[in-house]
């Protein structure tokens, strides 16, 4: 059984997709209803405490463990020289299960600043942690590990010789189109290393009964989760019960098995006892992913009317030394404007520390920086309003796969933005306008985000009294896939939302689809259409069994469930209610799946064994993707140089908008993450002793409502339906991506002065006060 089933409450009347329906987990989540990971506790539970090494890279030489196990209530510290041992995992990045392929407290190796080295476990949390702070740990051949993109003991390739899969983007000759363009940008742009501070740390609490494992934590694929804990325990993954009803914040960070998830399962099975684990704010960066800082040697080019001619990319990436892992922002970029000669390139920096990860928008955040940098200063070469500029770049068709787009709305959410942020008010010349002793600037960005989809098993059951159960394996990130869920299954079977109980996050329950990619909402919304149908099926095959049969035969082939009936394509119907009473059923059950086009059998069961398989961009000989315009004001302090954002707007095309509610809540937190990734948010390296230097929230800089007032998004009336029957396309993402270049932008408006490389802080703005 699931662990938790929600039904939206009496008195919520929305129906079908588009209403603004409010979310059914609200009331769970305000009275403390809704448990988190660490919210369980067991019956003869013990608690763990993690001990990272404060060093970058040597060898511990002595662990001294008497001093921590005279503490009272302390039983085990687990070390190299006593844990459970484990084979390395594949990662996710390269379309396995694993955070990264590493495992820990494996070897007295210390491979790089953060890693963990011991595990205290005691009866209680205050002697796990008291024990955690006094243990000692000498270490020798001390080293200074490389944090960053060029430091002298890091090792930079081309991604090829990691990944032989992988093949440079190359249309027409870009060599003869950069020297023959009119007007030319060449340069570096640089984004920074960033790590996932979400509200809910890394937290599990793990209990074995016998042979089957039961595991809370917070977790965006349940499928992948089950099968890479199986794996490292060497069990059947249906030994393996994996429950996460509710997740405190992700966006990439929680899609993976972590080493030290796999560990504390092995520690619970050896000492026979549940056991529960949250880190620590500051071990959360270094125990997890995080986004790689990138570099970007661009070119972009056009001809004297403003036409690009040509696009050269090489996007440069920081990796471990163990794992070829690259997001490859060359990808979307180049598909974004028409352009008849691409080159884009891709390196991987071996560096020494943890694997990197997703996180929002994982190629496209940091790839848009350059381009949309860089459309601004051509345009300004050029002599065309950046807006027109984009406009006039607008394609036919994919410039790279030469595919006609599903649909592409760029150009209105650029003329419905200029309009609506009064775009012919910005300042025709830096430091011209000023407003209470700041200079105002305005800045505008592109957004793209392709339509991806996952397998989703469903599995929908329609009682006699029309009450609808909807159950999957899928997660909500605390975005409002409850309630989408259910408004997804109301549009398919016409029945009021308050009469539709979800069940998901929980693995006992059929395989749902990854929560990642923004595809959770359209793969759902594909099984569910798909459930939708194979339910009206069924009905029509009982229907045969009343005394007189409704349907005629070739009626029963177009049948659909309309509340509390079933119709035919005429308009025939008859109640559900005397269907199951004729058969002798109170219920009728249907599962279903819908994968995307082109997934075939060796998808499906890859996805089965948990790997993260997602075909996304390309659907039908179509390119699909969401896509968006962001508009930003920006007032310089002309003494200071603080920088102020009073005004963002996000205009968005992304298919159908199932929940208009949640959705705006989920563009403004994109655009207030963006925000903080444009001014404010980087990792900063210690690179003379190798490690990272802001690992809590008070030192790492997140965006804040002193840095953004007036935020507004809005979505277009886009019809799409190549990807998804119901029109649905993933908006998680799309809201983050474009913001930084925005910025960016609207600050040369302001203050005449070029920044490539982020964050944007006012120390960047001090070369000319």
């Amino acid at each position: 059984m699931s662990q938790l089933s929600i039904t939206a409450r009496k008195g919520e009347t929305s129906q079908g997709l588009g209403k603004p329906a409010k979310r059914i987990d609200g009331l769970a989540k305000v009275t403390g209803g809704a448990r988190y990971a660490a919210d369980h506790v067991l019956p003869n539970m013990v608690f763990g405490s993690y001990v990272t090494a404060p060093i970058s890279m040597g060898t511990i030489t002595s662990i001294d463990t008497a001093p921590v196990l005279e503490i009272p209530g302390v039983l085990r510290v687990f070390t190299h020289e006593n844990a459970p041992e484990m084979a390395d995992l594949k990662p996710f990045a390269a379309g396995g299960t694993a955070q990264q392929s590493k495992m820990i407290l494996q070897s007295p190796e210390v491979l790089y600043h953060g890693m963990p080295v011991a595990l205290v476990v005691a009866e209680t949390l205050e002697a796990a942690e008291e024990g955690a702070r006094r243990l000692e740990i000498k270490y020798d051949d001390l080293r200074s590990g490389a944090l960053t993109l060029g430091a002298d003991n890091a090792e930079s390739i081309p991604y090829g010789e990691a990944n032989p899969d992988y093949e440079d983007i190359q249309i027409g000759d870009a060599d003869a189109a950069e020297k023959n363009a009119a007007h030319l940008v060449q340069g570096t742009y640089t984004t920074p290393t960033q790590h996932h501070h979400p509200m809910e740390t890394y937290s599990t609490t793990v209990a074995w009964d016998g042979p089957r494992l039961t595991v809370y934590e917070p977790s965006q694929f349940l499928v992948g989760m089950q099968n890479g804990i199986a794996e490292a325990m060497g069990i059947e993954p249906m030994n393996v019960h994996v429950i996460s009803p509710f997740v405190g914040g992700a966006f990439g960070c929680k899609a993976t098995v972590t080493p030290h998830l796999a560990m504390n399962c092995a520690v619970s099975r050896q000492l026979g006892r549940p056991l529960k684990v949250a880190l620590g704010r500051e071990q959360h960066p270094t125990m997890g992913s995080f986004r790689s800082p990138a570099k970007f040697d661009f070119t972009l080019g056009c001809d004297a009317e403003g036409k690009l001619t040509v696009l050269r990319i090489t996007d440069e990436q920081l990796t471990s030394r163990f794992d070829p892992v690259h997001m490859n922002s060359a990808e979307p970029v180049t598909r974004i404007y028409a352009c008849p000669n691409i080159l884009g390139k891709v390196r991987l920096t071996r560096a020494d520390c943890p694997s990197p990860g997703f996180m929002r928008a994982p190629a496209e955040t940091p790839g848009m920086f350059p381009l949309e940098v860089a459309m601004d200063e051509l345009a300004e070469k050029a002599g065309i309003d950046p807006v027109e500029f984009r406009i006039m770049n607008e394609p036919d068709k994919d410039p790279v796969k030469n595919l006609p787009y599903s649909s592409r709305m760029l150009v209105q959410c650029l003329e419905r933005g200029r309009d609506k942020f009064g775009w012919s008010d910005r300042p025709k010349q830096p430091k011209s306008v000023e407003k209470d002793g700041a200079w105002v600037g305005y800045g505008v960005a592109t957004a793209l985000y392709p339509t991806n989809i996952s397998v989703s098993f469903i599995e929908l059951e329609y009682d006699y009294e029309g009450h609808v159960k909807i159950s999957t394996a899928a997660h909500d990130l605390g975005t409002g896939q409850w309630t989408v869920v259910g408004q997804v299954a109301s549009e398919c079977l016409g029945v009021p939302l308050s009469k539709i109980t979800v069940s998901i996050g929980d693995s006992d329950l059929p395989a749902g689809a990854l929560a990642g990619g923004s595809a959770t909402t359209p793969s759902i919304s594909r099984s569910i259409y798909q459930a939708s149908r194979s339910m009206a099926e069924r009905l029509g095959e009982l229907s045969a069994k009343m005394e007189t049969p409704p349907f005629s035969e070739e009626e029963r082939k177009d049948l659909k469930v309309e509340g509390a009936k079933l119709v035919t394509k005429s308009g025939t119907s008859v109640e559900i209610a005397k269907i199951l009473e004729a058969a002798g059923e109170t219920t009728v059950l249907v599962r279903a799946n819908n994968p995307a086009p082109g997934m075939g059998t060796k998808g499906l069961m890859g996805f089965m064994k948990g790997k993260p398989v997602l075909n996304g961009f390309h659907f039908d000989d179509h390119t699909v993707a969401s896509w968006g315009a962001h508009f930003v004001e920006v007032r310089v302090d002309k003494l200071t140089r603080t920088i102020r954002v009073p005004r963002m707007l996000g205009v968005y095309a992304a298919g159908t908008i199932v929940n208009p509610l949640t959705a705006r809540s989920q563009m403004i937190g994109g655009m207030i993450w963006g925000l903080g990734a444009g001014l404010l948010e980087e990792t900063m390296a210690d690179t003379k002793r190798g490690t990272w230097v802001n690992k809590d929230i008070a030192e790492y800089l997140i965006a804040c409502h002193a840095d953004a007032m007036e935020i507004e998004s809005e979505f277009l009336d886009e019809k799409d339906t190549v990807a998804n029957p119901l029109g649905t396309k993933g908006i998680g993402e799309l809201g983050i991506v474009g913001i930084n270049a925005a910025i960016a932008n609207a600050v040369y408006n302001a203050t005449g002065i070029r920044v490539r490389d982020l964050p944007l802080r006012l120390e960047k703005l001090l070369d000319e006060a």
